[in-house]
């Protein structure tokens, strides 16, 4: 399994399209969270008599939920970075390669 996981790293590790996407994913995960942090901060200040009514989302115990919930909206990055990953597997030929050199499905 290591070997497999090694190969698929080498075949990574130099491709622009695979870090430029992981990046995004990140930011992107960091910045909807602020974004609403934000929000929830500004309807605050505008109406103190709603924090008595909602709750803030990024306090513990909600925090794990929010993030989760924020972070769902987001998960269109890592199947854009398996597609990629797979088209080029087709792409080059590799998927073939591995069948001829004894390597299982």
């Amino acid at each position: 399994m290591i070997k497999h996981l090694q190969t698929e790293w080498l075949k990574i590790k130099n491709y622009r399209a695979f870090w430029i996407f992981l990046g995004l994913y990140l930011i992107s995960i960091v910045a909807i969270n602020y974004i609403a942090f934000y929000i929830y901060n500004e309807t605050i200040r505008q109406e103190p008599m709603m924090a008595s009514q909602i709750k803030n989302p990024y306090a513990f115990p909600n925090v794990w939920h929010t993030v989760g919930f924020m972070g769902s909206w987001l998960l269109y990055f890592p199947g854009i970075i398996i597609i990629l990953l797979t088209s080029n597997e087709f792409n080059f030929k590799t998927h073939r390669q591995n069948i001829i050199d004894g390597w299982s499905r």
